[in-house]
């Protein structure tokens, strides 16, 4: 059972309370003062008199009224969540078609730091998407490029690379 059941059904009960709670005590109390002299009507507008200054009765009326109003709000919030979570699954489908363009999530599944990252945020965006397209592998930087051969000098192995 959920809260909103719960609610409405809390409200229902409190209600048949406050009405027994009513019936017997105008019941009781119109019975006696007949009893003791005064007349039915007068009796009735007594104990009316008395129901309106009753705590307990305007207790019970308040939680009557705040049990309805919260169903009323759990409905409306229902309503309300069903609302966005429609709207964060759309959401959610531009955000990955976004993410898969963004030249950012690329530099970061490359390897590239998050330092780096953020330097290279500094770029202009053409510039960034057309890096970021040339390098969907992996660079071997420092790696031998050609056919491995023997070491020579350092400045001649600079410039044949």
């Amino acid at each position: 059972m959920n809260t909103l059941e719960l609610l409405v059904q809390v409200a229902e009960l409190e209600k048949k309370a406050y009405t027994e709670y009513i019936t017997d005590m105008t019941t009781t109390g119109i019975t006696t003062l007949v009893q003791n002299g005064i007349d039915f009507e007068k009796a009735a507008s007594l104990m009316r008199e008395a129901c309106e200054q009753d705590v307990k009765i305007a207790s019970m009326r308040a939680n009557i009224v705040a049990f309805e109003k919260s169903a009323e709000r759990i409905v409306e919030l229902e309503g309300m969540v069903d609302t966005l979570e429609k709207a964060a699954g759309e959401t959610e489908l531009t955000v990955a078609q976004l993410d898969q363009n963004n030249p950012m999530s690329k530099f970061a599944s490359i390897g590239f730091t998050p330092e780096e990252i953020r330097m290279l945020s500094e770029l202009p965006q053409d510039v960034l998407t057309k890096v970021a397209n040339a390098s969907s592998q992996p660079n071997e930087m420092g790696g031998g490029v050609g056919i491995p051969r023997e070491k020579t000098d350092p400045l001649l192995e600079f410039l044949l690379r």
